[in-house]
């Protein structure tokens, strides 16, 4: 009713004699001119565009699951993936072993994601073995084949070095990356860290044993950065804790 008003008053400030039938449907313009009816009234109204919602990326990395294997898959000394189970996922690892005929071997195949695949590498002997000086991938990020990933992964897995007795633990150094062995108030405020964004499962305790070695691997392997047990610089920016 509104509108049908506002359209009469439009042309009756230029025609008076048309504002008595204005009221009517049938009221019509001149014959040259568009009638008054047809033309298109539109209600104002206001455009909203859907902004693009940001997709997550594609985590292409395959899974930690013996089938995510190619069955054809061997390492250079001709062992096949037959009869192999997954015993542990660490970081970008796969830790695997001999089943059920070698259920508690002391050796273990690891399977390393290189190029969005896993690749097999020769057993690692993970029941005793010595801490080498230098312990660790150096330099941190180094490729895995340069560095003493294997150690790392053998203390992970073990869950102790060959000397019962001393475990190469020692102090921690004040300015540089925390490693397996070092025990001080850095390794606690990493590891309350880690605890923090559910990383770090067991008692913070200031030592650097296996399950700091886990957590830290994990933690690497989620942000997509080297996967080496070793925590640095990269490690402290992304857990929001002081380096060194």
């Amino acid at each position: 009713m509104k509108r049908q008003w506002v359209r009469c008053f439009g042309v009756g400030v230029a025609v008076v004699g048309l504002l008595a039938g204005c009221g009517a449907s049938s009221s019509s313009g001149s014959e040259d001119s568009t009638p008054v009816l047809e033309v298109p009234i539109t209600d104002a109204s206001t455009t909203s565009v859907e902004m693009p919602t940001p997709s997550s990326p594609i985590d292409l990395r395959p899974e930690c699951l013996m089938s995510a294997v190619d069955p054809n898959e061997t390492n250079p000394i001709g062992q096949t993936i037959e009869s192999l189970a997954v015993l542990e996922c660490i970081g970008d690892w796969m830790i695997t072993q001999n089943y059920p005929d070698c259920g508690e071997c002391e050796g273990v195949t690891p399977f390393h994601i290189e190029d969005n695949a896993w690749k097999m590498y020769d057993p690692i002997y993970a029941y005793c073995y010595s801490i080498p000086d230098g312990y660790g991938p150096e330099p941190e990020g180094a490729i895995t084949g340069e560095s003493f990933i294997f150690t790392t992964l053998q203390i992970a897995v073990a869950g102790y070095p060959c000397d019962e007795t001393n475990k190469g633990y020692q102090p921690e150094s004040k300015a540089e990356p925390l490693k397996f062995g070092n025990i001080g108030p850095r390794v606690r405020a990493l590891q309350q860290a880690l605890s923090d964004v559910g990383f770090y499962l067991i008692s913070v305790d200031g030592a650097y044993g296996p399950e700091t070695i886990r957590a830290v691997m994990n933690f690497q392997w989620y942000h997509l950065i080297p996967t080496d047990g070793i925590a640095g610089s990269r490690v402290h920016d992304l857990l929001g804790i002081a380096y060194p």
